[in-house]
């Protein structure tokens, strides 16, 4: 190599300096330049430092004619020899637009360089030293790359451009967010100033017009600049409620048992529900242990099954069936659906297997059913986490979902449960779901989820829709107020149970209030014996508007808590009268004698001249107990005032010779006003096979009904609307399930949901007459009562087993071929109309 040039100043021998023209200073220069490369790089050795010289030199030979070859490798270039040190500027890096929208954001990266350090500038300022950036503001992104304190040549730069954001869209609705199915909203957003706005569903425009037959979300985005927000608003669509079945009613002052039934195996069976279904059958719900004997014709799948029976209206057998995996299914609750099916809850033990299709998330999931009206499963769901989860009861809502209240001791996050609305709070909680039948995923078809609930044990019992669409939930509970219960329990800390009502919205299931009724354990009260626990089983209607009734078992004394009606025995019937808007006790009545009494279910009376109440009770009479025992435990039922002041007008015992329990979830009144009490039946004791334990159901008949009624001057007759989940009004401008009319004509009833004004189509007609004031008859008599003001003259035949009575206010001619056969009943009566 060499080092050229004039007068190039460097050491010299003997201590000195001085400066030389040519080629005399080369080797101090290059050794200056090996000592900047190994100061820049101290792990440089020798042979690397010789290279880099070398392969940095700047070729002369055309500036030194006739030296050509002569002169080296060349002249050292110390500028290029230390830039070779030095990292190369890489590009900078990033997918996507370098147009960003406000929130969005642009990451920026180069290509690795080892042992270099990175400093990112905006603007001149450095914002950044780690290898990638992200750059979510307008301006000039630049990098610079350092190895060995030395910066890469120049820097390279990326422009920034960040557009401002539209704003979230504002919907409104108009007519309203909740609608009858099929009625038309108009949907509109008018904040999106200077962009466009794109709906879910293909629709675009700052309004649009909708008709939803379900409830449905609809989601808004407005973009400017290709900048984009979106908003979404829910429109409940309510569903067409189906139409009343309406009669004129006649009610006698005691009851008549229509008929019981009872159907089992040689082994136990466990029955739950007991649900009228839309054609009028029966569909008894419950599990089983039985091998093929009794009245079961099909094997079980697993260890306990559901085992399904439809019959008709008579209790007459249609069909069975067993459904199950290959564990146990235990059902709780049921609802009839308008197709003619159902919908069945149960736990479950079992993992995908026999009819099951859909795997468990815990130890036992909440396993839900839709069949046809011929058993056929349609779809099922699983709803659970890692713990137990029991479904309890489920309701069907006006805007055509479900809302399933469960049972919980999972954790929230785990399996379906959601972390976040569902947490746990204590031991048990109350877990509500929410969901849409006509989507088969559990978690996109889940509405809502909440979990409700204290630091002890809370579980809910039975809920239903109130007039204007909230849910009331009946539910027992140990906590005081802590977890999101605000309401104390009556016994404080103690661990005795109360009554807890809570009232929720069914659009979000935000909890509106709750309060606890109940009493606390006195120091007088025996220990061990569960002094001081209330369980609530039954929630109606009151007879008084916007108030609602809980009933259930009771085993407090008198003024503790906030109970003032006295313990009559072990456990009594305890009804709580409470206004819908706010939780208020307004009434309260104990039913029950001195032994134990089990409270189940109360049903409001279809001529809504009270109650209905059914319990179980012993084989000893007291107190409101005055029916002749049957057996050892019976079904008891007894009608009631609505003032809920007065004792029981009658009670009646139904069952046999042993043990005789309802269940609340098989208690319920028909579509014609009559009474059905389901529960289980132990015919012995025990058998061979274990305990003889079957279905048993009764069902019971106060008033009769007719689709034609004649009234009379100055008096009324009563008319029935019933299967209507909502409120009733009739054609002639009167409301409610029961109301009596004076004037002779047809009469409708129409029912309106709850939560919204959805009309069905108009019932069946009842029509209502006066009587002629002359009547002639001819014929074959059926079964009637034949009224006339003034007379009436027959020639009719009563054929054997016909009823007939004639009543005229003057006279009853009886002419020529009148015959009244053999094992017929025929009654004459003057009376005037009345």
């Amino acid at each position: 190599m060499s080092a050229p040039g004039y007068a190039v100043y460097s050491t010299v021998p003997f201590n000195s300096y001085a400066g030389y023209n040519g080629t005399s200073m080369a080797s101090p220069m290059v050794a200056g330049l090996a000592g900047l490369l190994k100061g820049i790089k101290p792990d440089l050795t020798s042979e690397g430092i010789k290279s880099i010289i070398l392969s940095s030199v700047d070729n002369i030979d055309a500036y030194n004619p006739g030296y050509e070859d002569m002169l080296g490798a060349g002249q050292i270039n110390v500028y290029k020899a230390i830039t070779t040190l030095c990292p190369t500027l890489s590009e900078i890096y990033y997918t996507g637009l370098t147009n960003l929208c406000e929130g969005q954001t642009l990451t920026l990266s180069t290509n690795a360089c080892t042992g270099c350090s990175y400093a990112w500038k905006k603007d001149g300022s450095i914002i950044g030293t780690s290898p990638t950036f992200i750059a979510g503001q307008s301006g000039t992104y630049t990098l610079r790359l350092t190895r060995q304190k030395c910066y890469s040549e120049g820097e390279n730069s990326v422009s920034v451009f960040v557009n401002p954001a539209p704003a979230t869209p504002d919907i409104s609705v108009s007519p309203s967010n909740i609608i009858c199915n099929g009625q038309s909203v108009t949907l509109s957003v008018t904040n999106c100033n200077n962009g466009t706005v794109s709906w879910s569903g293909g629709f675009t425009g700052a309004s649009i017009n909708a008709s939803p037959t379900v409830s449905t979300n609809y989601q808004a985005t407005c973009d400017l600049n290709g900048c984009r927000k979106s908003s979404t608003t829910y429109v409940t669509a309510i569903q067409t409620p189906v139409p009343p079945i309406a009669n004129s009613l006649s009610c006698a002052t005691t009851p008549t048992k229509v008929w019981e039934k009872k159907f089992g195996g040689n082994q136990k069976e466990e029955f739950n529900s007991l649900v009228e279904l839309a054609d009028g059958g029966l569909l008894w719900i419950g599990v089983s242990s039985s091998p093929l004997s009794g009245d079961k014709t099909l094997p079980n799948i697993g260890f306990d099954d559901l085992w399904v029976i439809k019959t008709d209206a008579a209790g007459n057998k249609l069909w069975e069936k067993v459904y199950g995996g290959s564990a146990g299914e235990y059902p709780n609750a049921a609802l009839a659906t308008t197709d003619g099916g159902a919908i069945i809850t149960t736990f479950s033990y079992s993992g995908i297997s026999g009819d099951k299709t859909t795997a468990n998330y815990g130890q036992a999931d909440i396993w839900t059913l839709k069949i046809d009206a011929n058993g056929i499963i349609q779809q099922q769901w699983t709803f659970g986490g890692t713990g137990e989860d029991l479904p309890v009861h489920l309701i069907a809502t006006a805007d055509g979902n479900y809302l399933l209240s469960c049972l919980s001791y999972s954790p929230g996050g785990t399996g379906n449960k959601s972390s976040t609305d569902s947490p746990s709070y204590g031991d048990s909680d109350i877990w509500v779901i929410k969901f849409d039948p006509t989507v088969s995923d559990p978690l996109a078809g889940a509405i809502w989820q909440k979990t409700y609930g204290g630091s002890s044990t809370d579980a809910p019992y039975l809920s239903t829709e109130t007039s204007n669409g909230d849910i009331l939930i009946a539910a027992y509970s140990k906590s005081n107020n802590n977890g999101n219960k605000t309401a104390p329990n009556m016994d404080g800390n103690n661990g005795t149970m109360d009554y807890w009502v809570l009232r929720i919205t069914s659009a979000t299931g935000n909890l509106q209030w709750d309060k606890s009724y109940g009493g606390a354990k006195t120091a007088s009260d025996p220990a061990g014996q569960n002094y001081g626990d209330e369980i609530p089983t039954s929630i109606v209607k009151s007879s008084v508007s916007g108030r609602y009734i809980i009933g259930g078992l009771s085993k407090s004394q008198a003024g503790t808590g906030n109970k003032t009606t006295a313990l009559r025995g072990d456990y009594d019937g305890w009804l709580v009268e409470i206004n819908e808007s706010d939780g208020s006790k307004t009434n309260e009545k104990t039913i029950g004698g001195a032994n134990r009494e089990d409270f189940s279910s109360m049903v409001r009376m279809p001529n809504g001249n009270g109650y209905w109440v059914v319990m179980r009770v012993a084989n000893t009479n007291s107190g409101d107990i005055t029916a002749t025992p049957l057996g050892m435990l019976d079904f008891w039922v007894a009608e009631i005032d609505n003032d809920l002041s007065l004792a029981p007008r009658w009670d009646r015992r139904y069952g046999g010779a042993y043990d005789d329990s309802p269940r609340n979830y098989s208690i319920g009144l028909t579509k014609s006003g009559e009474l059905l009490v389901g529960g289980i039946q132990v015919t012995q004791v025990v058998n061979t096979d274990g305990t003889a334990q079957d279905y048993f159901a009764v069902r019971i008949n106060e008033c009769s009904v007719s689709t034609a009624a004649t009234i009379c001057a100055g008096t009324g007759v009563t008319l029935y609307a019933g299967g209507c989940a909502g409120n009733v009004s009739w054609s002639n401008g009167m409301s409610g399930n029961t109301i009596t009319v004076t004037v002779a004509g047809t009469y409708t009833a129409i029912c309106t949901s709850n939560g919204a004004n959805c009309l069905s189509v108009a019932s069946n007609s009842v029509i209502v007459t006066t009587p002629p004031a002359a009547l002639t008859l001819s014929g074959s008599a059926p079964n009637d009562v034949k009224k006339a003001t003034q007379t009436i003259a027959s020639t009719q035949t009563i054929p054997t087993g016909s009823t007939v009575i004639y009543q005229a206010g003057s006279s009853i001619s009886l002419l020529g071929t009148f015959q009244a056969q053999t094992g017929s009943i025929f009654k004459a009566e003057i009376k005037g109309c009345n």
